[in-house]
């Protein structure tokens, strides 16, 4: 037995409220644009591509860097909110990135939120004298958890925007 769906009947019949262009659409879903901007460093281009979608998702402005170097040189041309930077990358390490980002006027108040594939106790004792927001183990990632740890890094921030 095999069963055939008559696709011109299903549009015709009075059931169906969608005109039939409409299924092949998806719903538009309206995102309310932050004023937030936030930098991610990564040299992973799929953990750059994923949190970028993530971050734009929830209505956050977004650039991103391939490594601490060119975090820098977007740095000195931009102000941020927010960064989250990878711990093991080339040329700069997070850590390293963290202690340039602490030691520069600019920066030295912006939450830092720390992902790795490193233990969290780890990353928490190299990083204990530079006031850093947040950590997040890669191989536990949890977009919601990620958004929750955003949000609440900037609940009582005041955007770059109006500074």
């Amino acid at each position: 037995t095999c069963l055939i769906l008559n696709v011109q009947d299903i549009f015709s019949s009075k059931s169906y409220k969608r005109k039939p262009l409409d299924i092949l659409l998806p719903e538009k879903t309206e995102i309310k644009k932050s004023v937030y901007k936030i930098l991610v460093v990564d040299d992973s281009k799929t953990t750059r591509i994923l949190l970028n979608n993530i971050l734009i998702n929830n209505g956050y402005q977004v650039k991103v860097a391939s490594d601490g170097d060119e975090a820098l040189q977007i740095l000195k041309e931009e102000q941020f909110d927010l960064i989250t930077t990878d711990y093991d990358m080339p040329k700069i390490t997070g850590l390293e990135l963290v202690k340039k980002l602490r030691s520069q006027d600019d920066t030295k108040e912006t939450p830092i939120v720390v992902l790795s594939s490193y233990e969290i106790a780890t990353l928490e004792e190299q990083f204990k004298n530079y006031n850093i927001e947040n950590y997040i183990h890669k191989n536990h990632f949890d977009q919601e958890h990620f958004i929750e740890i955003i949000n609440n890094s900037l609940k009582n921030k005041k955007p770059v925007y109006d500074r």
